[in-house]
């Protein structure tokens, strides 16, 4: 028997895009709708926000005309989440173009009892249709409604020319800008990376990748060459000397030809692309935050040049921390990796942790993180504690440097000590490089900027960008989006 549906409530309502935020704590879903339970910081979470967001934009017209009423239920999995306004940052950089409760206290995650993150829950003349605790094809899951043929609802494949939209809501007050496109500055940038003495930044917002170098005295990154014509561009390695390697869309990998900037699709065949890294041998290493695997990208010799093949090295796709014979280890959405003497370090964002995965094959625990336990604790490796880290990087002298996204942070870890760079200001870094063995380049990506800092004297500056018209600064984003001032302590 079908279950009546509870209401949804929380302390916010955040409106479409993260667009706006306001005091109404419930929201009623329509006769034919879908819900999703989740979180900011979860991988699977976002894979499937971003399969409905697809699905969304591509269509919703059932059978009769009606249309299905997507609602998202925001329950933090990480502290970092609790605050609405971080919720409207990740919907706003995602893209996620329907309503989401924001529910901290667990009130309506306790009336529909998920199992964990994702959970959708399909709606159908008013009642319950289904619940899919996980991943599974969206396919499977909307074809519980009553609709068209179920290769329109192929959120990878449908390509529909009529959007219908979730029926209009009242107004409510916006706190972000609501343009797509703000050539003249960074918007939501999320990797940056050095080429020998160039420096390329994912400007995710803007759909580009830029290219220049910095300023000896560091001070300003005058913008030469600009790669346009991409879809939110995330993560960055310079693959050969005249290629780029990029993940789209958070779930293709592409290779951008560095003088031409024609650009093809090397693989479409992960869950989730997270981070790149070109290996010693010269191939691409990249990692399945939503599969739980680490995969290698070669040539494959029996095809045309033009044609790659990706193959699974480590992770057998369970969630969890285990570690031991690479094929058979556990990873829990390693979402960054990066080539060190000792192997690939891998960042694990749902545990928090760091793993390196040997050259002979071996994963070990450089942090022994846990599924639930996370904060910021300096110390000894074993023992300290990061929260939802996003990105690394190693320096010429073998430090590794976190980007702490859950703590606001970077921290770095030396002589198997784990420490916090003594900076503050900012805000979500998602990406981090070295630029030699004391400066790092932060994409400090919720505050729409990229700032160098020295992480042994804890000193910090804000990178001017040039180059673009009117050579905004990237922290130049108008009213209401000032960034914080960076602090060494």
């Amino acid at each position: 028997m079908r279950r009546r549906i509870p209401p949804l409530i929380g302390t916010k309502l955040i409106a479409p895009y993260g667009s706006g935020i306001s005091e109404v704590e419930s929201g009623r879903p329509g006769d034919t709708a879908v819900i999703v339970f989740w979180s900011a910081g979860c991988e699977a979470s976002l894979e499937r926000l971003r399969q409905l967001a697809t699905w969304h934009d591509s269509s919703q017209v059932l059978n009769g005309g009606s249309t299905v009423d997507i609602w998202g239920v925001h329950c933090p999995r990480f502290p970092a989440a609790e605050d609405a306004d971080e919720v409207a940052f990740v919907m706003d950089r995602c893209r996620i173009p329907f309503r989401t409760v924001h529910d901290p206290e667990f009130k309506t995650w306790s009336r529909y009892n998920p199992e964990g993150w994702p959970t959708t829950v399909v709606i159908d003349n008013g009642s319950v249709a289904g619940v899919d605790h996980g991943l599974a094809p969206l396919t499977s899951v909307l074809g519980r409604l009553e609709r068209q043929p179920e290769d329109r609802l192929d959120a990878d494949t449908a390509h529909a020319q009529e959007t219908v939209h979730t029926r209009d809501t009242a107004p409510v007050p916006t706190n972000t800008v609501a343009d797509r496109y703000e050539p003249d500055r960074l918007k939501f940038p999320r990797s940056v990376v050095m080429d020998g003495d160039r420096m390329l930044i994912a400007d995710t917002g803007n759909d580009r990748i830029l290219a220049g170098r910095v300023r000896p005295d560091l001070s300003i990154f005058v913008v030469d060459r600009i790669y346009d014509g991409l879809t939110r561009p995330s993560s960055l390695a310079p693959w050969s000397t005249d290629a780029i390697a990029v993940v789209e869309d958070d779930r293709q990998v592409s290779r951008v030809d560095s003088e031409t900037g024609v650009k093809q699709v090397v693989t479409d065949k992960l869950t989730r692309a997270g981070g790149l890294c070109v290996d010693a041998d010269g191939s691409l290493v990249v990692t399945d935050s939503a599969a739980n695997r680490i995969h290698r990208i070669t040539a494959d010799n029996n095809r045309s040049s033009d044609e790659w093949s990706p193959r699974p090295i480590a992770g057998g796709g369970r969630l969890g921390t285990r570690a031991g014979r690479a094929d058979a280890a556990e990873f829990a959405q390693p979402v960054a990796v990066s080539r060190s003497a000792g192997g690939l370090i891998i960042v694990d964002a749902a545990s928090s942790s760091l793993r390196l995965l040997t050259d002979s094959g071996k994963v070990m625990n450089l942090t022994d993180g846990d599924l639930y336990r996370f904060g910021l604790v300096d110390g000894v490796a074993h023992r300290a504690l990061l929260q939802r880290p996003s990105d690394l990087c190693t320096t010429p002298g073998g430090d590794i440097i976190v980007a702490d996204s859950g703590n606001h942070h970077l921290r770095r870890l030396t002589k198997r000590r784990l420490e916090t760079v003594p900076i503050r200001g900012l805000r979500h870094p998602m990406g981090v490089t070295a630029i030699d063995n004391d400066w790092v380049a932060v994409a400090d990506t919720n505050n729409h900027r990229i700032v160098l800092a020295n992480c042994g004297r804890g000193m910090v500056q804000e990178l001017r960008l040039g180059g673009l018209t009117g050579a905004a600064r990237s922290t130049d984003l108008g009213e209401g989006r000032s960034a914080p001032t960076l602090v060494s302590h």
